[in-house]
């Protein structure tokens, strides 16, 4: 299992609900990453939804867990459930949440880990306009 973790939130993230696709570039960053990172998605959407998107535009496969709202309610505890199974020592130095609401920040900030948001809106973290940037924002993190 690779060292480095990445957290993804689905929704605005990676995938866009309006058009119901995912950004165009992600599946191919997604595979890239995973040469380096292991993946976990935690979304507020529902299980049957999330396998959905993540199946037919074939990077299910990419992530190691994937948690969804009717599983447990998104909080702190999808990034425990991820840190099990990382079976990771060091799981919070070497993981970074990406997301682009608040929720999502509020977690971040609840468990220690460093975040990266797409989207401005605050200025207290580390932020890109899309998910495409964030190679830079890795590089510099833990």
């Amino acid at each position: 299992m690779k060292k480095k973790f990445l957290i993804f939130d689905l929704d605005w993230t990676l995938y866009n609900p309006e058009t119901q696709a995912l950004f165009k570039w992600v599946p191919e960053l997604i595979k890239h990453l995973s040469q380096w990172y292991t993946m976990f998605v935690s979304t507020r959407s529902s299980d049957e939804q999330t396998k959905k998107i993540l199946k037919d535009w074939n990077i299910y496969d990419y992530f190691e867990a994937v948690m969804w709202s009717t599983t447990m309610e998104k909080s702190e505890k999808h990034v425990e459930v991820f840190e099990m199974v990382s079976e990771s020592n060091n799981f919070h130095q070497h993981c970074i949440y990406v997301w682009d609401w608040n929720i999502d920040r509020y977690i971040a900030k609840e468990t220690g880990l460093p975040f990266v948001k797409i989207w401005k809106e605050w200025k207290d973290y580390a932020e890109v306009d899309s998910v495409l940037e964030i190679e830079d924002v890795f590089k510099k993190a833990r």
